[in-house]
């Protein structure tokens, strides 16, 4: 979730003054630049192959629906935007149970409070109920059936090949209507789009690896770490001291994330137990 704030980052430095779907294009052109790097480095062009063709357009063409409906949501300012998304998460534990996951109590609290944490740090108001908190909800709905599609994936496809296909669906589409919306870009642009896909692979990467390693119930309180991190630039931007409801917000998400890590060590540690104790029994049975 870090990297996440890291590319929006890199993008609103280097990409100022380019429409924004033209900033995805050029995102998702550099990210299979990178991809025919690594795996001509790696000598693994196989892993262009994919089991599920139709899948991994619809997961790639989640990440073109995002941003499609940021650009309209953010018409009635972020608060709006990012205010209304942050029910991503919770609507990530409505959809677990597709991928078998039976997000327990404890997910369904943390994730709530994370949720609350953000509507207070955001509080996106009534232009929240028309259109564009809407198409906010279909900024939330595509990344959470992203986080789903990749949990069904994870079990036949390879990591690799995920991150391929994550790219293909977007930029083919997009190359369509590219002359609809293109301006040129100077070598500044075209710099910031290296910067931007490798900050976005980065981030697409650690959270294959996540879903790799956890069902998406006990990932979902940690998504709101991207909130968090968005509030706090925000108000050091700002340069003074955040509004009540800002830090009573910030509270409220830190707390949410911070049993869900005690927790996630907790497990850890049981995890581990379990494995000294069974190997322990082993050794005495030998």
């Amino acid at each position: 979730m870090v990297m996440w704030v890291v590319t929006e980052a890199v993008g609103g430095l280097f990409l100022s003054g380019v429409p924004l779907l033209q900033i995805v294009w050029t995102r998702y052109l550099f990210h299979l630049l990178l991809m025919g790097l690594i795996l001509g480095a790696a000598g693994r062009f196989d892993a262009v192959r994919t089991r599920r063709p139709w899948l991994q357009i619809f997961r790639s063409l989640l990440m073109l629906m995002m941003p499609a409906c940021y650009a309209f949501a953010h018409e009635a300012g972020t608060a709006v935007a990012l205010g209304v998304f942050w029910i991503a998460p919770v609507l990530v534990l409505a959809l677990a149970p597709l991928v078998a996951d039976r997000p327990p109590a404890t997910a369904w609290i943390l994730t709530g409070l994370g949720w609350l944490g953000a509507l207070l740090m955001y509080r996106p108001g009534e232009a929240a109920l028309g259109w564009h908190g809407l198409s906010a909800i279909g900024m939330a709905l595509s990344f959470s059936a992203y986080v789903v599609a990749t949990r069904v994936l994870d079990r036949t496809e390879p990591l690799m090949t995920n991150l391929f296909y994550t790219a293909v669906g977007v930029f083919v589409s997009l190359s369509f209507v590219l002359p609809l919306f293109w301006v040129p870009m100077s070598a500044r642009h075209y710099a910031g789009g290296a910067l931007l896909a490798s900050a976005g692979l980065a981030a697409l990467y650690f959270l294959e690896r996540a879903l790799r390693a956890q069902v998406p119930s006990r990932l979902a309180p940690f998504f709101f770490v991207q909130a968090l991190l968005e509030i706090v630039l925000m108000v050091a931007d700002d340069g003074g001291m955040p509004a009540l409801h800002v830090a009573a917000g910030a509270l409220l998400t830190v707390f949410a994330i911070g049993i869900a890590l005690l927790g996630a060590f907790r497990a850890s540690g049981d995890e581990t137990g379990n494995v000294h104790d069974r190997r322990a029994a082993l050794g005495e049975r030998q």
